[in-house]
């Protein structure tokens, strides 16, 4: 039933690519930022992960704030 709905709702299939999007996207980061050492976050200096952090988050917010107004 649910296959029949996703099918024929397009609003629906776009919630829940825009959903996924956003789990593989922290996904990405998370792996990109703390892969055991070979990951961007090596020390753990709290004010160190903060300055590489920091960038980080506010160019994800702009790529998001870029996508919805595109939308």
């Amino acid at each position: 039933m649910f296959l029949l709905s996703y099918i024929g709702d397009v609003g629906l299939r776009k919630v829940i690519h825009a959903e996924t999007n956003k789990s593989e996207q922290f996904n990405g980061f998370a792996g990109w930022s703390f892969s055991g050492g070979e990951g961007i976050i090596a020390e753990n200096i709290r004010h160190e992960q903060r300055k590489v952090i920091k960038p980080s988050i506010q160019a994800s917010r702009e790529r998001d704030y870029d996508r919805k107004a595109s939308i």
